[in-house]
């Protein structure tokens, strides 16, 4: 369990990480058209040319890794214990069974519950939180069907159990990358907007 607790913070935060540093490169992307584009419209050839250095959110990161550690790791290690209890066995229809419950009961229980979890850790007053869930949860759990449920096939069908929630980490690298846009989706923007009014 700690082995499994502490690849879990690890990866979660990983995810994070690369989150932030694609997020910095599409910026840096941007920022540079848009410089390219002033000096073709500015005669004296004065355009901003400065360019910020990759600064990650380690506080940010941190709390990825926490709700890997203290979270992820133990639910889903439990789990999926549950599920092989339940329904044992490689069959078909066992893997079949055990993906469907996966994904029908326990994802749509598990993603808000991570998603509020990040919320509280991030500092969010509470009664934010059900509208931030209302626009994104939609969007979140549609991706996640679309990348878990093959997964989970492949995880149950053919990784032994005790690999199955490192296995589970190696797709939520993939996951967490992507569940850490979708947390942040529009921050940026808002601090930008804020900024712009000092």
């Amino acid at each position: 369990m700690s082995t499994k607790c502490i690849t879990s913070g690890i990866i979660a935060a990983s995810g994070d990480f690369l989150c932030q540093y694609f997020v910095y490169k599409n910026q840096i992307s941007s920022d540079g058209n848009r410089n390219s584009d002033s000096i073709k419209s500015i005669d004296d050839g004065t355009a901003p040319t400065a360019s910020k250095s990759f600064a990650p959110d380690l506080i940010r990161t941190g709390r990825f890794g926490i709700l890997g550690f203290c979270l992820v790791a133990p639910v889903v290690h439990l789990w999926y214990s549950t599920l092989i209890i339940r329904f044992p066995g490689k069959t078909f229809s066992a893997v079949v069974k055990r993906t469907f419950f996966d994904q029908a009961f326990f994802s749509p229980i598990f993603l808000p519950t991570f998603m509020i979890n990040l919320m509280l850790l991030e500092g969010r007053p509470f009664a934010e939180v059900p509208g931030k869930l209302e626009r994104e949860l939609p969007d979140a759990l549609v991706a996640s069907w679309c990348l878990w449920t093959p997964a989970m096939l492949i995880n149950f069908g053919f990784v032994p159990l005790k690999y199955q929630v490192l296995y589970s980490n190696m797709v939520g690298f993939v996951w967490n990358t992507y569940l850490s846009y979708k947390t942040q989706e529009g921050e940026e923007e808002n601090q930008e907007m804020a900024e712009s009014r000092m």
